[in-house]
């Protein structure tokens, strides 16, 4: 939702390495893109237009805050994929640590 695309244009080419976290200088941590993708209508991004791209998820309070959601299913998912979305497995266990396949 927070980096969505028009029309979920190059959804499928997101991997995880594309996001990190950081903390802001009062002490909030965000989730934040770090390569952007060529996409339909911004084919040649000048430095200016990806720095004003430095799209940011904040840290909310309370069991639906983004960023530990974003952290969490970082950790779910099947290291051997690339893919940022991947098919959810089968089964598993609130203590798994990544995805069995």
């Amino acid at each position: 939702m927070y980096f969505c695309r028009r029309g979920r244009e190059n959804q499928r080419d997101l991997t995880a390495l594309m996001f990190d976290t950081a903390v802001d200088a009062d002490g909030k941590k965000y989730v934040y893109q770090t390569k952007f993708q060529i996409s339909k209508n911004h084919q040649g991004m000048s430095s200016n237009e990806i720095e004003d791209k430095n799209v940011r998820m904040y840290e909310t309070s309370g069991s639906l805050c983004p960023v530990k959601s974003f952290e969490k299913y970082l950790q779910k998912i099947n290291k051997k994929c690339e893919a940022l979305f991947q098919t959810p497995g089968m089964s598993f266990f609130e203590t798994d640590v990544a995805c069995r396949f």
